[in-house]
């Protein structure tokens, strides 16, 4: 290898870990920031002077958004690339938490919190980082995937413990201004970083968009996968895994603390679901390699089901066995189904609409998220406990898991357009 090629492959090196880090850190600022919701949701509850069900009802607003907005953030970054998404996510993010500070009302924070914030995470999450993403890496892409879905997870360990000790310190208002202002000065920051080279792809992915097109007769698009039997199958397992995911996770401390867990304990232990929800995420791609999909998926699926009923199980009987049962089964099960999702859909689909594509794809999760979210706060107020909310979502996960057991279509498809790839990348004559 002569020194041209050594330093093209070094530049590539270096701009594959540049992209992976990239999209890690905004996955984990989106999420992140809008996850330790479960942190605020007693003090914003008693200041605002509402119920369960209408401060969960915001959360419901903000995860609808997040799936109504991914077709337009996957839009932003096909057309416009990273820094266009990135910036005014950033930006979009940091306006609405500051601005949440100053809610008086259920309305306010339901616009800044639930609509703002949504369309924010929306360009900061993982329909961007899929698109960006599936333009470098090929064959390691579900590894790469599966470490920027673990970032939500690090968001939630980082933020969880120290949104309750600035809420303690400072109250909740000050604790939304002081994250806000954090993240506008990142986004002016962001602007500087090299963006436009990252949003391009290597000559690898500009050679394999080529043949994608050539093979699809034109390429991918929303209107062409619609007509695939894979991305009704992505979709709806995407709405019953979030329906389950988010019946239980902006509930969870708020329920650990009507079981008489100390407000400090349940955040740590909501933490410590995103702690093992890093290393879930970052580990499945190869789990799934090694053991297979069927059996990945399946035990994943049991693990959530058995964490959710230690958590319903609480109240009846209080101890931190139940607590940290529940965030060690929840918790490192937690998303690992999204990489999978993820991958597939770049696969699948691959050229230059995966963006569009997998934004489309995540309408399930934003439909399912909302619903699980509002449906458990809902509960909740009717019964007043979380037993009924807490088993709906253990039982919305078990039919996640049989739903998911009709994949392997997916795998045949994948195959299929693998095969048309490479015979349309093959020299002619």
């Amino acid at each position: 290898m002569n020194d041209a090629s050594a330093g093209r492959l070094d530049a590539t090196r270096a701009m594959l870990g540049a992209v992976l880090a990239l999209a890690f850190v905004m996955n984990m600022l989106g999420r992140g920031a809008t996850e330790v919701f479960a942190v605020f949701l007693l003090p914003v509850e008693t200041a605002l002077g509402v119920t369960r069900s209408q401060i969960t009802g915001v959360y419901s607003l903000f995860m609808l958004v997040v799936g109504l907005a991914g077709p337009v953030a996957g839009g932003v970054f096909d057309r416009l690339g990273a820094r266009a998404s990135y910036c005014s996510g950033l930006a979009l993010l940091g306006a609405s938490l500051t601005l949440a500070s100053s809610a008086t009302a259920i309305w306010h924070y339901a616009l800044t919190v639930g609509l703002a914030s949504g369309l924010g995470v929306s360009m900061l999450g993982m329909v961007t980082a899929n698109a960006l993403l599936s333009r470098w890496y090929q064959a390691r892409l579900g590894t790469a995937i599966g470490a920027v879905y673990a970032a939500t997870g690090f968001g939630v360990l980082i933020m969880a413990p120290v949104a309750q000790l600035l809420i303690d310190a400072f109250g909740w208002r000050d604790a939304y201004r002081i994250m806000g202002g954090v993240l506008l000065g990142l986004a002016v920051l962001t602007a500087f970083l090299p963006l436009s080279r990252m949003s391009h792809g290597s000559s690898d992915w500009q050679r394999r968009r080529a043949a994608s097109e050539a093979a699809t007769g034109g390429g991918w698009n929303v209107l062409r996968a619609l007509k695939t039997k894979p991305f009704w199958a992505l979709l709806v397992v995407y709405f019953l895994t979030s329906l389950a995911s988010f019946a239980v996770s902006p509930q969870a401390v708020a329920a650990m603390v009507e079981a008489g867990i100390t407000p400090l304990v349940a955040a740590s232990a909501f933490g410590l679901t995103g702690m093992l929800s890093l290393i879930g995420n970052a580990s499945i791609a190869p789990l799934v390699e090694r053991f297979g999909q069927r059996s990945m998926i399946t035990l994943s699926y049991l693990g959530t089901v058995i964490g959710i009923l230690c958590l319903a199980a609480l109240p009846s009987h209080p101890s931190l066995l139940l607590v940290y049962g529940w965030a060690i089964l929840f918790g490192i099960n937690q998303g690992t189904r999204g990489p999978i999702i993820s991958t597939l859909t770049a696969t699948i689909y691959a050229g230059g609409g995966v963006g569009r594509i997998y934004g489309t794809i995540a309408l399930g999760m934003g439909f399912g998220a909302a619903f699980g979210s509002w449906l458990s706060g809902y509960l909740h107020d009717v019964t007043g406990d979380y037993l009924a909310s807490f088993v709906m979502a253990a039982g919305a996960a078990a039919l996640g898991m049989a739903t998911f057991w009709t994949v392997p279509l997916l795998s045949e498809a994948r195959k299929a357009n693998a095969a048309r790839v490479e015979q349309a990348s093959q020299p002619k004559g």
